[in-house]
Formats: C-alpha cells, structure tokens, sequence
C-alpha cells in the first residue's frame, strides 16, 4: 500500500503520469453484461434501481466503462445520446432524465461526478482511439468543471468541489459531497490540459486533489471515524455532517476510498478507517456517525466487491446477478477496472 511520500509524489506528477488500461478480457466480458442489462440500443444508461432513470454520472460511467473494453461502438452511441440529451450551453451536462415525465429534464442543475467522470473517459477515449472531437469535448468539459465547480475557501488557499452549480453555497457555510472527488479524473484531466498547454490548469487540478486529500482526513466521524455522504464546511472552516442530509456513511461515500484507490492514491491512513469497518463483518448498508446505528441488512454485489479491493488489494472477478441494480453493478465494474 502507498505510503503518504508516494502519494505527494503521485499528486506532484499528476499532470504526466496516469494509470493505463491493460487488456482484460473478464473486463470485457463483465462489461458486455452489463451493457446488455443497462446500455439501450440509443445510448441512454438507465438507473433500474432509480425508476429507470438516466442521470450524467450513469452516462460517463457507460462511457468509462465502454473505453475500457475499447467497446468503440458503444462508446459513440453513449456519448451521442448524452449530448443529445444532457448537454447544456456551459459545457456541463444536466444531472438527470425522466423517462416518463412531462419534461424529460426539469432541472437543467449539474452533477459533479458525472461531469468529472465525462471528461475522465472522453480523455480516455481520445487518447486510445486517436480522436480529435474526443480530446475537444474533453478540453471543454475539463474548462467549465474547473471554471464553474471550483471555489475558493480550502485551508491553504485549496480550493474546493461544489457537488454542482446551484444550490450548494448557503449561508452557514458550503455542502459537499466527498464521493465526488473523481481523483483519476483529476489525474486524467490535468494530463490532458497541460498537453493542450492550458495555462494554470495543471495547479488547478493538483490543487483540488491535494484539498480533497485533506478533506477525507480530517472529515472523520463517529466511532468509526468514517465520512458522510455529505458534508457542511462552515464559513470558519468546521466540518459537520451536513443537517440536510441523514448523518451516514453509505452508498454515496463508499466511492471514496474506491476512487482513491483507482487513482494509486490510498495511503494507510486515508484507508484505515474503511478498512477497519470491512474488515470485522460484512458491509452494513449505512452507518449512522452520530448515534453509531447500522442499517438492518448488509450489503453484497458491487459494495462487496469495494470493501474487497479496499481490504484485499483486489477485487476477485464476479459474474453480475439478478439481484444487481445498476449501482451495484457500477461499483462491480469499477472496483475490476483493468488498471496497469
């Protein structure tokens, strides 16, 4: 496991050094069963667990998984019903789509991660198949994310990732959401913006991965010292769980050590406290981090297969089942992801 030197070191070459995708073929094979259960012949990704749904953080991730495979086709298709769909003037895409509703896209608001991971695999995608509207649509995304989701007010000048454009700055303080610090996406996106030579992005993107950083270890709550899915900074710097939300640790935040995982960026530390919850029992649902309650159930499928490459350096390779949700699944696939 990295030690915290490593991954200064890391988050110093960031802007040239990125994991590759290695040829995986249970990958691939996980990816075509997935495609057939969530991917629609159109494009659209659909949330099974979410009223069948579509929402920009199922998009990129049908994108990322799709350049994975090196799946050519699919990603094209992906990525075509998603600016048909979900793009807005900014560069930003629309957080969400209803299948059934009068307006297929009521609130026109962003999703962090899902532009974050949008960008990640249109990046991704140019670099693999060598092509330009790729790597155009990608200096785009990676330009308005840091132009319109980045403020300041970290410690130490960092800045900060709002969760989206609206609604998140109040005035007791800002709402964040820690499971969406993409930071292979930082990686990817500052990599790809200092070939482009763009001025400044590089820091940007270190910095906001270094705040991140900094976030994590020091948003820790409970008996268990472990994030919430969402969380308030206050304008003096305090860091509570956010009152607007359920003070838990649950399907939102178990991205986290999954996320700094995928980016070689899970020092000791920053692992323990998961660790050490998954290593005693199997994955309750949710963990309350005021009153230390847990959920009734425990979880399996794709939650299982993170607590496992947290725990165990790897997660061995499952067939997805009935009982997989579309977020299940996801976590399946990303905890499998063929990084080299």
């Amino acid at each position: 496991m990295l030690t915290r030197r490593a991954v200064l070191a890391g988050l110093a070459g960031m802007s040239v050094v990125h994991p590759a995708w290695a040829v995986d073929a249970p990958f691939n094979s996980a990816w075509a069963a997935y495609r057939r259960r969530f991917v629609r012949a159109t494009g659209r990704v659909v949330d099974t667990g979410n009223h069948g749904i579509s929402h920009s953080e199922g998009q990129g991730t049908g994108l990322l998984f799709a350049v994975a495979a090196d799946d050519r086709d699919s990603f094209a298709a992906i990525w075509e019903w998603t600016q048909a769909n979900l793009r807005r003037d900014d560069g930003l895409l629309a957080w969400r789509w209803l299948p059934d509703g009068p307006v297929s896209v009521p609130d026109r608001n962003n999703a962090a991660d899902g532009d974050l991971l949008t960008a990640w695999a249109l990046a991704r995608a140019a670099r693999r198949w060598t092509v330009p509207d790729y790597r155009v649509a990608a200096l785009r995304m990676a330009a308005a994310i840091r132009g319109k989701l980045l403020v300041p007010g970290g410690r130490g000048g960092m800045p900060l990732l709002l969760p989206g454009t609206q609604g998140f700055q109040h005035e007791d303080g800002l709402t964040l959401n820690l499971s969406y610090y993409v930071f292979p996406a930082f990686q990817e996106l500052a990599a790809l913006e200092r070939m482009a030579a763009v001025p400044g992005a590089d820091q940007a993107w270190q910095a906001v991965a270094r705040g991140g950083l900094d976030l994590i270890r020091e948003a820790r709550f409970g008996a268990h010292s472990l994030p919430p899915d969402w969380l308030l900074r206050h304008q003096d710097g305090e860091l509570v769980p956010d009152p607007r939300f359920p003070p838990r640790f649950g399907y939102d935040a178990v991205r986290i050590p999954l996320y700094l995982a995928l980016a070689g960026l899970l020092a000791p530390d920053l692992a323990a406290p998961f660790r050490a919850l998954w290593l005693t029992a199997p994955p309750p649902g949710w963990v309350d981090l005021v009153t230390g309650a847990v959920a009734p159930y425990t979880e399996h499928g794709g939650y299982l297969s993170v607590a496992k490459l947290i725990v165990d350096g790897a997660a061995p390779a499952r067939d997805l089942t009935a009982e997989d949700d579309y977020f299940s699944a996801s976590l399946t696939l990303f905890a499998q992801l063929p990084l080299a």
